[in-house]
């Protein structure tokens, strides 16, 4: 009698790929370094590392509650990032700035939009006050264009630093100025916010405030 039992097929399917070779955030990618930033990419990465670690362990304590103060925490770690890339000495003075927006992208990418911990509503939220074309990037970048003036504006003491206290009164009359219909308590609420978020990094935790260059 003719054999009719088929051979069993002993090709082996099994995914060999090591998950550890796997990098901690595939979309890290994106961020492309400019060419002339090359030079200092061992320094990058090394940034990179130490901060998303810190960053990541606040991430890993968050417990979904108070989301500000939550960002707030991270603020204060990203302000001593901004603080060492700033006295880099051998970084010139203007790719110091390139830098810190490569090595915060890259920090909140690793240490936050990768974390499974956190849901997709806080990843967003981060996302929305640090990431490229954030809250944090916006008002770096338009201070650091008018910085002076601004910070002139804001000092009302003239003592040649603004104060936490002088920085949320002067966004108080703006937004009172450019969108005066949310109501006086959204204003002060919203500048409350906008400068425990960003005033730490302006003023780098100085405890005499934002420093105005003469």
């Amino acid at each position: 009698m003719e054999n009719t039992t088929n051979a069993t097929d002993t090709t082996d399917t099994t995914d060999t790929t090591d998950a550890t070779d796997t990098p901690l955030s595939s979309d890290i990618v994106d961020i492309n370094i400019p060419i002339e930033m090359e030079q200092y990419k061992e320094l990058i990465d090394k940034i990179v590392e130490d901060y998303s670690k810190l960053v990541k362990e606040i991430a890993d304590g968050f417990d979904g509650g108070d989301i500000m103060l939550f960002i707030n925490t991270i603020t204060h770690t990203v302000a001593h990032m901004k603080h060492v890339v700033e006295n880099f000495k051998e970084v010139d003075g203007d790719d110091r700035i390139v830098m810190f927006n490569i090595v915060l992208s890259l920090v909140i990418k690793k240490a936050i939009l990768s974390n499974d911990k956190l849901s997709e509503s806080t990843k967003q939220q981060v996302e929305a006050v640090f990431a490229a074309g954030g809250l944090v990037q916006t008002i770096l970048n338009a201070v650091r264009n008018t910085f002076k003036k601004i910070y002139t504006d804001m000092d009302t003491s003239k003592d040649g630093f603004v104060s936490k206290y002088e920085y949320q009164k002067y966004i108080e009359k703006s937004n009172a100025k450019r969108c005066g219909c949310c109501g006086e308590s959204s204003n002060k609420n919203c500048a409350k916010c906008f400068t425990a978020c960003c005033f730490p990094i302006l003023s780098c935790c100085n405890p005499k405030g934002i420093k105005i260059p003469k």
